[in-house]
Order: structure tokens, then C-alpha cells, then sequence
């Protein structure tokens, strides 16, 4: 009776197992960096602001649904704190703001740099500006085009959004810390060790630079810190945001969270390892496994034919001596 268990079932099942074991090596390397995470983040609410004004707002039946409508978006999306609407006259005609559905009173803003560029590039808009406290809003706007061939300016809409708000909700991320100008404005699970710093890729906001850490083998001595006196944002990993006069990075706690930081690092760095080698030694079991069964499979055929060409030639050797 032949084996149902045959080399293409067992490779099948060898490379499932290595499968299933393989992916969260995989994901632990080739996870996204901050700088890809929160460039992405922007990238997506854009979109989606663009997408909700097109074909929500301007769809809407008449003004105070536009307004409701814009207030329940800033609901779901707690980053954007404002989002307003002109007509080509340069005239508001909904301005609402976040926690207040009712659109504030219509204004002329056509003399404001933002709606004249706007109008007369008719491309996107985007700015950025920081008030007294040290928190950074970006201004994004862009033009409504009307007609057949969508060349006639009627308008522009354009939203005001809370970086940081943006950026703490963000979940799962990899320890970071952002500078304005070379000061550090913002930082979630931040130890102060050596970093890697590059330009912040975020449409609008010009002269931020991110902050990475440098992968273990390559750490040097810790640079220095901020200036005790510049605010920083620490975004913890519940989403919560705190400011703080003073760098956290100085304070011993911040050194004892520092130590379990660079711990957590170590663990999740020695478990990927394990796991990698873990794979590898399952795939090396299933090729082994693949080949034993060939090779048993291949010795049972060989003695399957020597036994019927043994029963063939008793047959001949009987008929011989009977006289047939």
C-alpha cells in the first residue's frame, strides 16, 4: 500500500509551518519608521479632507448642512481645529471651528496672502505659524474649481490643524523627538542618547527636523539636551500630551524611563532574533524532512521492482523445467 503522505505534502506543510513563524520577524524589520509614520499621517488627512469637502460639503443641500457636516469630520478627526469656505468673491461662507457647529459671521478675507496666492496659482496652499506657548498650526488650503473642464475658480476652502494633536494620536510608534529650528518641541519616549536627524517631510511646515535613535551598535555618548528653558511636548504612549519647561530628558526620571526604554529596545531586538533563528531552524528540519521521504520513497520503488522481476523470472525458470 503506497504512503498518502508524499514529498509535495510535506514540503506544503514544512512551508506553512515556516510561514506562520517567519511574518513577525518580518513585520519587527520592516516596520515603519517615525518619519514615515507621521509623514504618512498628514498625507492620509489630506486626503481625506479633500475627499470629505468634494463630495460631502459641497454636495450638501444647503448651508447648515455644510456646517454640520464640516463639524462632524473635525469630530472624527480631533487634529483639524478649523475649516472654512469662500465663495470667488473672497467672502466666507462657512467658517466653523472645532465644539461649535454654528458657522461664525461671514467676512471678506480676499485680502488676506493665502486666498490671493491661492487665486492666482490655482494650486493647493500651505503655511504654518506658532503662537506665544510654542504650538505649531499648519494652514492648508485649496481651490474650488467649477465648469465642464474644471477651470473656473468659484472658491477656496481651507483648515487649520493641530500638528501636535495629529502627531500624539498616532499609536504604536517608535521613540522619537522633533526639533523647530534646531529645538526640540516634541517627543514621545525620548532618552536623549545618539540620534540620527533628517528634514521632516510634512507640506507647511518648514525647518522641522526628526529625530531617530541610532540602532545599538552605533550609539556614541549622548548628545546634549535642549535648553532647559524650551518648552517640549511629551506625548506619552496613552495619546496623552503634556508641556514642560524643562527637558525631561535632565530630570531622573525621565533618566529611570531612559533605562527601561533602552531595556524594552534590548528585549524586542532579542526577540526578534530568537525568532528569526527559530524559523530558520524549522526550515531546515523541513528540508531535511522533504529529502528522508524522497529518499524512502525512491528506495521502496527500487525494491518494488525487484521483487516483480524476481516473481517474473521464477515463472520463467518453472515453465523451464516442466517442459513448456
Amino acid at each position: 500500500m503506497k504512503n498518502s503522505f508524499t514529498v509535495k505534502t510535506a514540503f506544503l506543510a514544512a512551508a506553512a509551518l515556516a510561514l506562520s513563524i517567519a511574518p513577525p520577524c518580518l513585520t519587527a524589520q520592516t516596520a515603519a519608521s517615525p518619519k514615515q509614520r507621521i509623514e504618512q499621517e498628514f498625507r492620509q488627512l489630506e486626503t481625506n479632507l479633500t475627499r470629505y469637502v468634494h463630495s460631502t460639503v459641497l454636495n450638501a443641500p444647503n448651508l447648515d448642512s455644510m456646517n454640520r457636516a464640516l463639524d462632524g469630520f473635525m469630530r472624527e478627526n480631533a487634529g483639524v481645529k478649523r475649516i472654512l469656505r469662500t465663495n470667488a468673491g473672497g467672502f466666507t461662507v462657512n467658517d466653523v471651528s472645532s465644539g461649535q457647529p454654528h458657522s461664525a459671521p461671514s467676512r471678506n478675507v480676499s485680502s488676506q496672502r493665502w486666498l490671493q496666492t491661492l487665486t492666482q496659482s490655482k494650486s493647493p496652499y500651505y503655511s504654518s505659524s506658532v503662537d506665544s506657548a510654542g504650538a505649531l498650526t499648519l494652514f492648508y488650503a485649496w481651490p474650488i474649481m467649477s465648469g465642464p473642464d474644471k477651470s473656473h475658480f468659484s472658491g477656496a476652502f481651507a483648515a487649520r490643524i493641530d500638528f501636535t494633536t495629529v502627531v500624539a494620536l498616532i499609536e504604536n510608534i517608535a521613540p522619537f523627538q522633533l526639533a523647530l529650528g534646531g529645538r526640540a518641541f516634541l517627543q514621545h519616549e525620548w532618552d536623549g542618547v545618539d540620534y540620527n536627524e533628517e528634514p521632516l517631510g510634512v507640506r507647511g511646515a518648514q525647518d522641522i527636523t526628526i529625530r531617530t535613535v541610532k540602532p545599538l551598535a552605533t550609539r556614541q555618548t549622548p548628545r546634549n539636551s535642549p535648553s532647559p528653558s524650551v518648552p517640549v511636548v511629551v506625548v506619552s504612549e496613552a495619546g496623552a500630551v503634556t508641556l514642560s519647561a524643562e527637558d525631561p530628558a535632565l530630570t531622573p526620571a525621565a533618566e529611570a524611563q531612559s533605562g527601561g526604554a533602552a531595556g524594552k529596545n534590548t528585549d524586542v531586538l532579542l526577540k526578534s532574533s530568537v525568532q528569526l533563528i527559530m524559523a530558520l531552524i524549522v526550515m531546515v528540519v523541513a528540508v531535511m524532512l522533504v529529502i528522508v521521504i524522497f529518499r524512502v520513497r525512491r528506495h521502496s520503488s527500487r525494491a518494488e521492482g525487484r521483487f516483480f522481476m524476481e516473481e517474473e523470472t521464477y515463472f520463467v525458470d518453472k515453465k523451464q523445467r516442466a517442459g513448456l
